[in-house]
């Protein structure tokens, strides 16, 4: 059987708005080397969706395909990128599932 999906969550720890939220994430991004542009023109794009509450922001990509790595690899940069923690799951079937945690907390001081 391979991976039916995969989900990486991201925890905003900062009580960020969506539209703070965004503007961090690109702006992280861009520090890593990444250029905003339009869909047209990328080689790679994220798709971000909000829980109601804008606590969780649930992150996937085209790149994210069946049994590859790239998602597992995202969640820790991602984590460590912004200071927080991500959740990434990986369901195989209907009975089994991975999920990896990966926590990059700043602590305050």
């Amino acid at each position: 059987m391979g991976n039916f999906f995969t989900s990486t969550q991201i925890y905003d720890n900062e009580s960020l708005t969506k539209e703070q939220f965004i503007d961090k994430f690109c702006m992280k991004m861009a520090e890593e080397g990444y250029l905003n542009c339009d869909s047209e023109e990328s080689e790679l794009s994220y798709i971000l969706r909000f829980a109601d509450n804008c606590k969780w922001v649930t992150i996937t990509s085209e790149s994210y395909e069946q049994g590859n790595q790239t998602s597992q690899k995202d969640t820790g940069r991602i984590a460590k990128m912004l200071g927080t923690t991500c959740v990434n799951t990986v369901v195989i079937d209907s009975d089994w599932n991975c999920q990896e945690m990966c926590s990059h907390r700043i602590p305050k001081i």
